[in-house]
């Protein structure tokens, strides 16, 4: 169903960023890394909307529970632990796939990557 806000992305907004025409599928994974990845953290819709949709299933967990209990009292506790986890797996995920894109590129356009990800470029 987000494949059309892909296209459209993929269409116009990334060639106006980059001032020239459309970008190859590694250049898409590359902006869609957060940018201490060397990436524009522009997530691509299509393929972070199952993971989206499960971690607010996790984070609302506790909220239905207190809901369907009749609960008044809310511990921020687990909802700050659920958190953790979410973001500790993004992480984890935005890693792995800079180390493949890293791996499938020559060096020289490795040493790009690595420019790209210091602090202030």
């Amino acid at each position: 169903m987000f494949q059309p806000l892909e296209n459209v992305i993929l269409a116009k907004l990334i060639p106006a960023l980059k001032g020239r025409g459309p970008c190859s599928s590694v250049e898409r994974t590359i902006l869609s890394l957060p940018t201490r990845h060397g990436g524009l953290n522009l997530d691509n819709p299509v393929e972070v909307a199952n993971s989206h949709y499960n971690a607010s299933l996790k984070i609302t967990e506790p909220l239905k529970k207190m809901i369907v209990s009749q609960t008044t009292t809310y511990k921020k506790i687990y909802l700050h632990d659920i958190k953790a986890v979410l973001r500790k797996q993004k992480n984890q995920y935005h890693q792995q796939l800079a180390t493949e894109v890293r791996e499938s590129f020559s060096p020289i356009k490795q040493r790009t990557l690595d420019l790209l990800e210091l602090k202030g470029s």
